[in-house]
């Protein structure tokens, strides 16, 4: 009677008459919460259409559209209360009926469409990741209830105990997952656990079937255990120390990492994406405490090994949000990287001894380059040509010759670039310093036997190599 009479309140409350809600409640046998669980969308309006039109000459009820709606959103919402394992407290309903956040997830359940098997492949190098996809492509199968099937792999089978606020899920998907009822009080398993776990049976089935797997789960082909069959194959393919194994050798690989500046095949984010990988990788690892956000950072500053980021590591240390973000500590380091690519380089000097600004022409990613001003990427592209018609004359030196600089005279490198003319003219001034500094002689004393006019015409030159091939030489 009191289940009874709560409901005919329910009714009421939620638009109808008190004549309609008993009509409902005796007439139409709703007299119960089980029973109003099970009542599915196109029940409630065949309902509301023999409330209208009776037949039989019978007067009908006036039944509001919403009225309708109502009673649809009041089913809904016990079932899932069931399935979540908790009491379905009929007075507690208020309207609206539904919350935004269960109306758009009872909508996606409604248009859900199932697949028709598992579609995986197995992959036996990484079983640990392998079972993990088995589980997620279990979320996309729906059981009795409407509980994803992964639920039946749960390792607890006692629902989380109570305050369980839905704040602690992620989403009502995951909250169905942790709280969907396997055993009852005395620890049976209850009958829409025992109709899902048959169903898991059939997939894991077709799955492994012809592959050298299927020895560790026939076992259960009789009795039909797909929670059986999926925990006792685990157990076998990860064994006791496999979580220690596999823990060691990413441990490993962690620490080999480093960053000492910008590679061609290894940049800044190659590095920090690998150091998140194995993060990922550890934190996947049943019964693995694996490492806090503090200790992330300090692996990741403590393997840069170039000075170039000493000023960015220094900030991430002093900061109190970045020592303990992983995330944040990566970003700040990238921000820092490309403030120093987009910076000019000092490097050349001009003529008069100051340092003049030259385009770095190293390569940008096609962000970067399209991000950047039009004129900037000019003057790149320009830079870029001017040294490689350098390289293909054979010098990196400038070959430009400006038109007042000398062009067509003859030089000789070995005297800096000294002019032939100019080379001339310092001989002779030579050795007219020379001759003056020279006691004068006359002709008679001359031991080539040279005449006097031929001594006359070269002036003070006695030397007689100076006076080699003149007229009436003797020799």
């Amino acid at each position: 009677m009191a289940a009874t009479a709560i409901l005919r309140q329910l009714f009421v409350q939620i638009g109808l008459t008190q004549a309609v809600a008993d009509t409902i409640v005796d007439d139409h046998n709703i007299n119960s919460t089980a029973t109003l669980t099970k009542i599915k969308p196109d029940t409630v309006s065949k309902l509301v259409r023999t409330l209208r039109h009776p037949g039989g000459g019978g007067d009908g009820h006036a039944i509001p559209f919403q009225v309708q709606q109502d009673i649809t959103d009041v089913s809904w919402l016990l079932k899932h209360r069931v399935r979540t394992s908790r009491d379905p407290a009929i007075p507690t309903i208020g309207l609206p009926v539904l919350t935004d956040k269960l109306e758009i997830y009872r909508d996606h359940e409604e248009q859900w469409t199932e697949p028709s098997s598992l579609d995986i492949k197995i992959t036996r190098n990484d079983w640990n990741k392998m079972f993990r996809t088995i589980e997620e492509s279990l979320t996309n199968f729906k059981g009795v209830h409407g509980c994803p099937l992964s639920y039946t792999i749960c390792v607890a089978t006692a629902i989380p105990a109570d305050p369980d606020p839905s704040t602690d899920y992620a989403s009502i998907e995951n909250k169905i997952i942790a709280r969907a009822p396997i055993v009852n009080a005395q620890g049976d398993f209850v009958a829409t656990f025992r109709t899902d776990n048959t169903t898991l049976w059939k997939l894991l089935s077709a799955l492994f079937k012809d592959t050298v797997d299927w020895t560790d789960i026939k076992h259960c082909a009789r009795t039909k255990d797909g929670r059986t069959a999926f925990l006792d194959l685990k157990s076998a393919r990860l064994g006791a120390q496999y979580t220690n194994n596999v823990s060691a050798e990413i441990e490993r690989r962690w620490l080999a990492l480093s960053y000492a500046g910008p590679k061609r095949n290894w940049k800044f984010d190659n590095y920090a994406r690998n150091h998140k990988e194995c993060f990922l990788l550890l934190a996947e690892l049943d019964d693995y405490q694996e490492p806090d956000e503090r200790t992330r950072v300090r692996k990741l500053i403590d393997q840069i090994v170039t000075r170039e980021l000493d000023t960015a590591i220094n900030m991430i240390i002093a900061s109190p949000t970045m020592g303990t973000s992983f995330d944040k500590s990566v970003a700040h380091i990238k921000g820092f990287i490309g403030n120093r690519e987009d910076t000019l380089v000092l490097g050349k000097r001009s003529r008069d001894g100051r340092h003049t600004a030259s385009v770095d022409t190293r390569h940008r990613p096609p962000n970067k380059w399209h991000a950047m001003p039009k004129d900037e990427r000019n003057a790149i592209m320009e830079e870029r040509k001017r040294k490689k018609r350098k390289l293909e004359n054979g010098t990196k030196k400038d070959k430009t010759t400006p038109k007042d600089s000398g062009a067509g005279k003859k030089t000789d490198k070995k005297n800096g670039g000294t002019t032939f003319k100019e080379l001339k003219r310092r001989i002779a001034e030579l050795e007219s310093k020379e001759s003056a500094r020279t006691p004068g002689s006359n002709d008679n004393n001359d031991q080539t036997g040279g005449n006097a006019s031929g001594n006359a015409a070269n002036g003070n030159r006695t030397n007689p190599a100076l006076n080699r091939g003149q007229p009436g030489d003797n020799n």
